[in-house]
């Protein structure tokens, strides 16, 4: 089988990943961003005067991959393809999309034929936007997991797929669970401290002193 894996793929107009046939297709811990059209595409495009046995129609096996802004924010993974009898698998990926009324079977995927798919999925997490998904630095392309994120910990057990590091070869799982995404977040893994003043504050002179209120402000952790 072909196995499609640790890539770093961003900025582009066709999809990332695509998949056309040549039968089962392993897609994982990929960090895919900024693309045109899907992250990860499986359609059904086999050669004339071909037969399965040659060229076997495309499964692809998805999964554990962190998709961001791809399609127009529209879909994440695109699977338009029905011929193969063994069908495909969609776990543990980690999107940030708006996705459409038409997405199945969740939000940020469309997987749909002409005729109906074999799909079984599980376990993956489309967020709104960057912000809610708990990236490190969005803005800043890190899309490593802070503990707060609800990704950790949610992902399906892959050592059936015998899925044992991240992007980074950390070892998964890292807390007895695996996590959703690209990113394994490695044990005793902290938030970095944030500071919250409040509100803004008009100063009018002459003044000698003003009070702010850092209530909200977090420790290392979260911890307030």
């Amino acid at each position: 089988s072909l196995k499609v894996y640790n890539n770093i793929i961003t900025t582009g107009y066709m999809p990332a990943i695509t998949v056309f046939g040549s039968g089962v297709s392993e897609i994982y811990n990929n960090v895919i961003s900024d693309i045109y059209y899907e992250g990860i595409n499986v359609t059904d495009k086999i050669p004339e005067n071909t037969t399965p046995d040659l060229f076997p129609p495309p499964a692809g096996i998805i999964y554990n991959n962190t998709i961001i802004n791809t399609d127009n924010g529209a879909n994440a993974i695109k699977i338009f393809a029905y011929q193969t009898p063994l069908g495909h698998q969609v776990y543990n990926n980690l999107m940030v999309e708006k996705g459409t009324d038409y997405d199945y079977p969740a939000k940020g995927m469309y997987i749909k034929g002409d005729q109906p798919i074999k799909l079984t999925s599980g376990n993956n997490i489309c967020y709104p936007d960057a912000a809610s998904a708990g990236f490190v630095d969005a803005t800043g392309k890190n899309y490593h997991l802070q503990p707060t994120s609800t990704a950790v910990n949610a992902g399906r057990d892959m050592s059936d797929f015998g899925l044992k590091t991240d992007y980074d070869n950390t070892v998964r799982p890292q807390q007895g669970k695996y996590d959703v995404g690209a990113f394994e977040l490695k044990d005793g893994t902290t938030s970095p401290p944030g500071a919250n003043a409040g509100s803004d504050v008009t100063i009018t002179l002459p003044c000698d002193f003003v009070t702010l209120d850092g209530s909200s402000s977090t420790a290392s952790g979260g911890n307030t």
